[in-house]
């Protein structure tokens, strides 16, 4: 589904858990709207197919946040496996100034469930991630 090809998956099109919830209806995003932990703790989940092989892939995420004493970190679990944790600085806004953030982590071929888990704070407004 995704290999060569690049996957972006949309904030607001995430299931959601505790404090995450979707916003639509905005502007200057992709998809329409975001995902936000609400500045809460809480988890955002995606399920998809790899028709691909197994392999590390590299994700970038677009997001913003305005907390200037957190990194919003997030702990990234595919197939509920912790492979990552993600810091994201702080850009200035909590809606309207978005930046950039990528990390790398291995999928599997077939069946994969990607969680982001805010970890003891809450975490970014989250536009997209996109898969390469």
């Amino acid at each position: 589904m995704w290999i060569g090809r690049g996957l972006s998956l949309q904030g607001e099109g995430a299931e959601y858990e505790r404090g995450a919830a979707a916003v639509r209806g905005t502007h200057g995003v992709h998809g329409g709207g975001y995902g936000t932990f609400n500045e809460k703790e809480g988890t955002m989940y995606w399920y998809h197919e790899n028709d691909g092989a197994e392999g590390v892939y590299t994700a970038v995420f677009r997001y913003t946040h305005n907390d200037k004493r957190s990194k919003g970190p997030l702990a990234i679990y595919v197939n509920d496996k912790k492979v990552a944790t993600v810091e994201f600085r702080p850009t200035g806004s909590w809606d309207s100034k978005w930046d950039e953030q990528a990390v790398s982590f291995t999928l599997v071929k077939g069946a994969n469930h990607i969680e982001f888990r805010t970890m003891g704070e809450s975490g970014p407004n989250m536009d997209q991630f996109t898969l390469k």
